[in-house]
């Protein structure tokens, strides 16, 4: 494991800890680990979904349990995403290429010009092959 892994490992290990401290407030936690889980995992990660969907969700539906209750079930999912990083690493999004950047319609028109410009040019050297072989074939005669 790399030592980038191991320092979101020790992130997440961080926040799971918090729980467990007497001034734990459960929204700022939420939020900040929400951010973490995004960062490590990307936005469109199974992870960052359930803890997106678990965590803001037990606020509204559990106004009675505690917020050390509420967030017993997150740091379970916490702990088996710090077994997931050790496994997969962070989150690297791809790199994009120059096309990537470029709308369908700006691929459309780059590609007509590409294929008229190579149109023109076997065009031109074809007639300029003909011009050619008449020149030999005047010169041969």
């Amino acid at each position: 494991m790399n030592k980038e892994t191991q320092d979101a490992c020790n992130v997440i290990q961080k926040q799971i800890d918090d729980t467990e401290n007497a001034h734990f407030r459960h929204s700022a936690w939420k939020t900040q680990t929400a951010s973490l889980i995004k960062f490590y995992f990307g936005e469109n990660s199974e992870e960052y979904q359930y803890f997106n969907r678990r965590t803001f969700a037990d606020a509204d539906y559990a106004p009675a349990v505690t917020e050390k209750t509420k967030s017993l079930g997150t740091v379970e999912h916490l702990k088996r995403a710090i077994e997931t990083l050790k496994v997969k690493g962070i989150y690297k999004e791809p790199k994009k290429g120059l096309l990537s950047k470029v709308n369908d319609t700006g691929l459309g028109i780059i590609a007509a010009i590409l294929i008229g410009t190579f149109g023109w040019l076997f065009s031109e050297l074809y007639a300029a092959n003909n011009k050619i072989n008449k020149l030999e074939l005047q010169l041969t005669t």
